[in-house]
């Protein structure tokens, strides 16, 4: 009479467990890249809104007067640095690349 060991009893429980753990942290892991998802559009749209504002409120108060905290999460602002080390602030329209192509 062969007497089965109790131990692969308990490495497939081992092993249901882990799949178990394992399946919920991916599920975990979809929901967070969700979240993340919804974030990464609201931050787009607050920066399309943001950009509409800084265009209009430099062609009020002209570009040098745009304060740099506006400036900072701009996507539309390059920032370089002339031959007097001044830092100058262009500010760029949106490419066309970046807009949705309507050819095929």
């Amino acid at each position: 009479m062969i007497i089965k060991f109790p131990e692969e009893a308990t490495l497939i429980k081992r092993m249901e467990d882990a799949c178990d753990e394992i399946d919920h942290f991916y599920h975990q892991l979809g929901r967070c890249m969700e979240v993340q998802q919804r974030l990464e559009q609201f931050i787009e749209d607050a920066e399309t809104s943001l950009n509409s504002s800084i265009k209009r409120y430099a062609g009020i108060v002209g570009a040098a007067n745009v304060p740099v905290r506006y400036l900072e999460y701009s996507t539309n602002v390059e920032v370089s640095i002339n031959e007097e080390g001044e830092f100058i602030f262009l500010y760029k329209e949106e490419e066309e690349s970046e807009q949705p192509s309507s050819e095929t």
